[in-house]
C-alpha cells in the first residue's frame, strides 16, 4: 500500500517533533503493509511556510537511509495545501509543491468554517493546470451539513482522498457515516493515514481495512490503495468512471443533524 497523506516529516508542521520519532512512524508503516508515503505537510500562510527544497533534502536524506535495510520502501514529496486565493502564487514561487512534482495537488479547507467560494478556488487549481485531490472530505462540518455538496465538488473534477481513521470513528461518528457512503458509492480515489505522531493510526490499519472490506471488494481496496497512488506517484492519468452522486437514507439524516 501506499499512504498519500502524512505528516511524517521531522519539525515540519504539527506532525512528527524529532528524527527519532520519524524513524518510529516509519517503522510501525513498513511493519503494517505500507510500501511507499507521500509525505505532505501543511502549507498555511502565515502558519506552516516551509519550502520545497528544503523539504527534498530531507526526504531524499531519509530515502538514502531506508535504502540500506528496506530496499522496497520510498518517500516521496508533497504538500497539504491549504487552499486560498494565493495558490497560483504559492505554486509559482515554488514554495509549496504537487504531489511528487506531478499534475495532482493535495488541498484541504477549514474543517469548522463554511467555504464561501470552495468551487471557484478549485477553478483556480484546474486553470492553472492540476488535478485537484481534496484531503479528508468526510471531515469537513460544511460536508456534514450539506453532505450533497460534495456531489458538486466532485462533479467539478476534484478527486477524494480519504483518511483510514475516518472508518474506526477516530474523527467522530459524522465523518464515519461520510466516509462508508463516498466508498460505497465510488467517490473515493485514495485513501491516507493523516498520520503525525508515532503509535497512532498505522497499528490500526488492520482494523481500518477490515472495515474498508466490509464496504468495497478486493479489486475497488487496491485501486485506491496501490493502484492510483503510483499512478500519481508517475504522473499518469487516472481513468475513472462518472461517480453517482449518493444520498442518505432517513436515519442517517437524523444522525447527521445530531
Amino acid at each position: 500500500m501506499i499512504d498519500v497523506h502524512s505528516h511524517v516529516l521531522p519539525m515540519i508542521d504539527d506532525g512528527s517533533r524529532s528524527i527519532e520519532e520519524t524513524v518510529n512512524i516509519l517503522k510501525e508503516a513498513h511493519k503494517n503493509g505500507f510500501n511507499g508515503i507521500i509525505c505532505t505537510p501543511h502549507y498555511l500562510p502565515g502558519s506552516y511556510e516551509s519550502v520545497k527544497e528544503s523539504n527534498q533534502i530531507i526526504v531524499d536524506s531519509l530515502n538514502t537511509e531506508l535504502s540500506k535495510s528496506w530496499y522496497n520502501f520510498k518517500l516521496y514529496l508533497g504538500n497539504e495545501i491549504f487552499l486560498t486565493n494565493e495558490f497560483a502564487d504559492i505554486m509559482q514561487t515554488k514554495k509549496a509543491t504537487s504531489m511528487n512534482d506531478s499534475r495532482y495537488v493535495l488541498f484541504e479547507l477549514s474543517l469548522n468554517d463554511k467555504p464561501m467560494n470552495v468551487l471557484e478556488l478549485i477553478d483556480q487549481i484546474i486553470d492553472y493546470g492540476f488535478v485537484p485531490i481534496m484531503a479528508h472530505p468526510e471531515r469537513y462540518s460544511f460536508a456534514k451539513d450539506n453532505p450533497d455538496i460534495l456531489n458538486s465538488i466532485i462533479s467539478e473534477g476534484v478527486l477524494f482522498q480519504c483518511n483510514y481513521g475516518s472508518l474506526i470513528g477516530q474523527y467522530g461518528r459524522h465523518a464515519k457515516i461520510l466516509v462508508e457512503k463516498l466508498l460505497k458509492y465510488d467517490m473515493v480515489s485514495f485513501m491516507g493515514t493523516d498520520c503525525h505522531r508515532q503509535d497512532t493510526i498505522y497499528s490500526k490499519i488492520d482494523e481500518c481495512i477490515s472495515a474498508m472490506y466490509k464496504i468495497i471488494d478486493a479489486k475497488k481496496f487496491k485501486e485506491i490503495t496501490e493502484e492510483n497512488p503510483m499512478k500519481l506517484i508517475k504522473n499518469e492519468q487516472l481513468q475513472f468512471k462518472s461517480p453517482h452522486g449518493f444520498s442518505f437514507t432517513f436515519l442517517e439524516k437524523r444522525i447527521m443533524s445530531k
